[in-house]
């Protein structure tokens, strides 16, 4: 039987997560003929093998070094046989038939690009995986206060995340990595049809979708199907450190990359400027890490972009 979809999970010392996905993809009758490739980021936690005895029908990949997320998964994506790719990550578990879902959702469809689902945390609340890119436009509409005139539905349109109720099919700019589904044909328009890595580790979602609606194709938030995420369910402070320390940094290489140095250290001034009129220390807090990037020593994010 022809294979129609690839699912590709990376695995770096998540054994029992990984075992517990992959259970909840061979647990539902899917419609549609699909693979397995199982990438190992040469994880510490236990050997490979493991996987490929309990789990003999899928593809094991055992890497001898981490080559973090972009990499790792342009391993598995080399040797997908499928017409679509699925880049799922190893903490989450299908709650319905997601992968036939969004097969039909692309074929009928052949402007999207890529496409993302429901993703929730183990208690149910949604996570915001329906987003807006930066802007300085909407940075400056924020200092202004101008925004504060928007109804609650034109705040939802305008910005999606966390103003967007994930409750409706929605295009919208970038959509994470967590659940990542697109045609296979898409990588023709990339190096060595793989996905660009230069990031190690966050920052590249935001970046492939860049790059695919420059392409002229959209992103999809598609709720019908919906996965459970593990990760997302971190404490505020974990997620706030997570942000400034690895999220943050990736995130302004990649509008940098796309649209300009200038054009993101304008819209992280003007967005760090916005939190010190909020007046609460909290924000200043925000405020002082943004500018300590922006005014860092040396400007090593210009150096670092230079380089790559």
């Amino acid at each position: 039987m022809e294979i129609k979809v690839s699912v590709i999970i990376l695995n770096y010392n998540t054994k029992d997560l990984t075992c517990d996905c992959i259970k909840s993809i061979l647990k539902i009758e899917n419609e549609i003929p699909y693979e397995i490739i199982l990438v190992d980021n040469a994880s510490t936690e236990c050997d490979p093998i493991i996987f490929e005895q309990q789990f003999p029908d899928i593809h094991v990949v055992k890497n001898d070094t981490n080559l973090g997320f972009s990499r790792g998964n342009n391993i598995g994506i080399d040797l997908a046989k499928g017409d679509y790719i699925l880049l799922l990550n190893s903490d989450t578990l299908l709650r319905n038939d997601t992968i036939s879902y969004s097969y039909r959702k692309l074929e009928a469809d052949k402007t999207i690009g890529a496409l993302s689902v429901k993703l929730s945390n183990p208690d149910g609340t949604v996570q915001l995986t329906a987003n807006k890119f930066p802007t300085l436009k909407n940075e400056l509409m924020e200092l202004l206060r101008i925004t504060k005139f928007f109804s609650k539905k034109e705040r939802s349109e305008f910005f999606l995340g966390s103003e967007f109720d994930h409750r409706t099919e929605k295009e919208c700019d970038w959509i994470w990595g967590t659940y990542f589904f697109f045609p296979k044909a898409l990588l023709n328009n990339f190096k060595n049809k793989l996905l660009p890595d230069q990031f190690f580790m966050y920052g590249e979602d935001i970046d492939w979708c860049w790059k695919i609606k420059k392409l002229g194709f959209r992103i999809m938030y598609f709720p019908d199907a919906e996965i459970i995420h593990y990760g997302g369910a971190s404490l505020v402070e974990e997620e706030e450190k997570k942000y400034f320390e690895r999220i943050f940094p990736n995130t302004f290489k990649s509008i940098a990359l796309n649209k300009g140095c200038i054009y993101a250290w304008a819209l992280y001034f003007t967005k760090a400027f916005h939190l010190l009129t909020l007046r609460n220390r909290k924000d200043f807090k925000k405020a002082f890490i943004y500018f300590r990037f922006l005014f860092g020593k040396k400007q090593y994010w210009l150096n670092d972009l230079l380089i790559n």
